[in-house]
């Protein structure tokens, strides 16, 4: 089941640009373009120090279609800047009530083109 287009629009309201390794270890290749995504700060209040909570915010919340599967190892670019997963083997999926995937999200960092 897609997202209604209601809540799709009010979500997923960027694109992605997703990189993969080339052959020299950098990320130039590109693995899918037009992906619907939205970027979201974390919150910054469970954080139980003032470093903890500077980790917090340099980190969002990469948010996008269900029907994609993010390969490990990838990055992704978003309005220009480029993001990276902290762990893709924390991905996780949002469900609506009867079951099916509703959108896919992983926390990411700023990352350099490697």
């Amino acid at each position: 089941m897609a997202l209604p287009a209601e809540i799709d629009s009010l979500l997923l309201t960027r694109t992605a640009t997703v990189y993969g390794r080339s052959g020299a270890g950098s990320h130039t290749v590109v693995l899918k373009t037009g992906l619907k995504c939205a970027l979201q700060h974390l919150r910054l209040q469970p954080a139980p120090s003032g470093a903890a909570r500077s980790e917090l915010a340099a980190r969002r919340k990469f948010v996008w279609e269900a029907s994609y599967h993010l390969p490990a190892n990838t990055q992704v670019e978003v309005e220009g800047l480029r993001w990276q997963p902290v762990n893709t083997n924390a991905i996780s999926t949002r469900r609506w009530i009867d079951g099916t995937d509703a959108f896919k999200f992983v926390d990411v960092v700023r990352a350099g083109v490697t």
